[in-house]
C-alpha cells in the first residue's frame, strides 16, 4: 500500500526538507505570536489587579477613618465643609427664586 495521494508524485528528499525548514519557521512565528499575545493578556490583567487593588486599599483606609470618628460612611458623605475645612453635619441649602414664564395666563 503506497501512502501519497492518487494523482500526485511522492515528495523528492529537497521537497521533504523545505516542507520541514517552512513548517518550523511557521511554528515558530505562531510561537511568538502567542507568546506576545500571553504577554499582552498578562500585563491588562496586573494593571487590572493593581487599579482593583488600589481601590480597595483607599475604601479601606475611608472606612477606618470614618470609623474612627465614629461615623458611618454616609454621614461622612453628607456632611457640608466650611471654608476653613473645618465639616458641618447637614445638607446643601440652595437658594433661588422661581419665576414661572409660561405664555398663558392663570
Amino acid at each position: 500500500m503506497q501512502n501519497h495521494l492518487p494523482n500526485q508524485s511522492p515528495a523528492g528528499w529537497l521537497a521533504r526538507v523545505a516542507g520541514a525548514i517552512v513548517s518550523v519557521i511557521i511554528l515558530a512565528g505562531l510561537f511568538f505570536v502567542g507568546i506576545t499575545v500571553f504577554a499582552a493578556v498578562a500585563g491588562l490583567a496586573i494593571v487590572v489587579f493593581a487599579v482593583l487593588a488600589a481601590r480597595v486599599w483607599w475604601l479601606r483606609r475611608k472606612l477606618r477613618r470614618s470609623a474612627a470618628r465614629g461615623e458611618t460612611p454616609r454621614q461622612e458623605r453628607r456632611q457640608d465643609r466650611h471654608q476653613d475645612g473645618r465639616s458641618r453635619p447637614g445638607g446643601v441649602t440652595l437658594e433661588g427664586e422661581y419665576e414661572d414664564r409660561s405664555p398663558h395666563d392663570r
